[in-house]
Order: C-alpha cells, then structure tokens, then sequence
C-alpha cells in the first residue's frame, strides 16, 4: 500500500476515528484503526468498540492499493509529529 495525503486531513481523520477506541479494550484489535487505500483516491480510516463503527474518508494519491490495522495510539502519534 502507497498513498500521499494532507498530512493534516490524515491527521484529523485519524484523530476523529481514535475518539471512539476505548483505553480499556479486552481485544488488542480493537485497539487498532483500519488503513484501506482504494484505487479511487480515496484512504478510508475506521475504529469500532464492537457496538460503534466510525470511518473517516481522507483524500489521497493512491498509488498501490491495500490495507491494514495498525495500533491507534501509534498511528496518530506518529502522524502527528511529520
């Protein structure tokens, strides 16, 4: 997977998703955010509690698609210090 994106829409996608991941999860996937980047430029972000699902839709330049799970706190912290 291989996109650019505003750093600061990817962030705030990524905060907005993070806002539902609870600190006190029993899944370590549940702690995780959903990275899909789509052929059709678009990199969706989701979270869910297993009650909640929440995905944000960041504009990007996709240029291999994929997905994966990465670990929230991770994610964002990372993000936010490019």
């Amino acid at each position: 997977m291989r996109f650019t994106a505003d750093t600061a829409a990817l962030a705030q996608g990524l905060r907005a998703v993070a806002a539902i991941i609870s600190p006190q999860n029993t899944l370590p996937a549940l702690d995780g955010i959903a990275v899909d980047a789509e052929s059709a430029g678009i990199v969706r972000l989701t979270a869910t509690d297993l009650t909640t699902e929440l995905t944000a839709a960041v504009p990007a330049e996709v240029t291999e698609s994929g997905s994966l799970v990465l670990p929230a706190e991770t994610l964002v912290a990372l993000v936010a210090r490019i």
